[in-house]
């Protein structure tokens, strides 16, 4: 076996307790795992990386057999510190929905692939979601409501055909709208875009989620940024510590493509702006139903 290689990094949601990462963890990783240890190291920023500690201070992150890091090899002094593993389960709505109500952020089963969701309409749970993807600013963040009646609250929806939201949603599609000025989201998600991104995924236990928070989630993909995409919770184990709360709704079905993203910004037009996994069925209610034209 390879000697150890250690480096000590503060941990991303709590900043007094340090992680120690060992057996190898750069040769030996996963890709994606390789990718965060990379990032981590670009963004100083917001994590130092520090001398060695003594035991009862640390927590430790050893490598499994298939590469991840395994979470019962986590410790830290007086009581366990790693992200709750739950079930995506209704009796788990209220401890979800109290982790958004702190700033923190939780994983969560959609119906493309796992997620990452804070609260949108906080600046600093924002921030710390764009920290643990290690994602640029300039990349915007969608927003994930409960139901239809709730997209009006963020977004300008008057332009749009009647049936069209009915017709779309709940589904694997995001609609880029023209965001409401002066409404509750937060100023730091996407500043200076006039268009933000509306999902209502077809899936109960976020959409239940959102309905027991009462407000929009950010919602973004639970993935190191250009990471592959991940449809089981075991397949973003190196950002468990960094969350909450992990909601476990089983591996999911279907591609890693992700939700359709249309822009539907201008009255009478569409603009696909990723295929995803809904295209052929996003493009026939669009054009077939609703008469809109294709203004790529």
């Amino acid at each position: 076996m390879r000697g150890l290689h250690r480096s000590t990094q503060s941990c991303l949601t709590r900043p007094s307790v340090h992680v120690l990462v060992e057996d190898a963890f750069l040769s030996s990783a996963t890709t994606s795992a390789r990718c965060l240890f990379a990032q981590l190291q670009n963004h100083r920023n917001s994590l130092s990386i520090k001398g060695l500690l003594k035991k009862e201070q640390v927590q430790r992150c050893t490598r499994a057999g298939s590469g991840g890091l395994r979470r019962a090899d986590y410790m830290a002094a007086g009581s366990p510190v790693l992200t709750n593993i739950l079930p995506a389960q209704d009796d788990h709505i209220e401890a979800a929905s109290k982790a958004l109500k702190e700033g923190l952020v939780v994983a969560v089963p959609t119906d493309t692939l796992y997620g990452l969701a804070a609260d949108a309409g906080s600046a600093s749970a924002i921030r710390r979601l764009y920290e643990i993807k290690a994602r640029q600013a300039s990349n915007p963040i969608a927003i994930c409501v409960a139901d239809i009646p709730d997209v009006q609250r963020y977004a300008s929806t008057d332009h749009l055909p009647t049936g069209l939201l009915e017709a779309l949603l709940p589904g694997p599609v995001t609609l880029v709208l023209n965001r409401l000025s002066g409404g509750p989201l937060s100023d730091d998600l996407n500043p200076g875009v006039p268009g933000i991104g509306v999902r209502i995924p077809d899936a109960h236990f976020i959409r239940s989620l959102a309905r027991h928070f009462g407000g929009a989630l950010a919602l973004t993909s639970a993935n190191v940024s250009n990471a592959t995409s991940t449809v089981a919770v075991d397949e973003f184990r190196e950002l468990w510590p960094a969350c909450a709360h992990v909601f476990d709704g089983g591996r999911l079905q279907g591609s890693r493509e992700g939700s359709t993203v249309v822009d539907l910004t201008k009255p009478g037009g569409y603009r696909i702006l990723r295929p995803g996994s809904a295209f052929k069925s996003t493009t026939a209610v669009l054009q077939e139903k609703h008469g809109l034209h294709d203004s790529a």
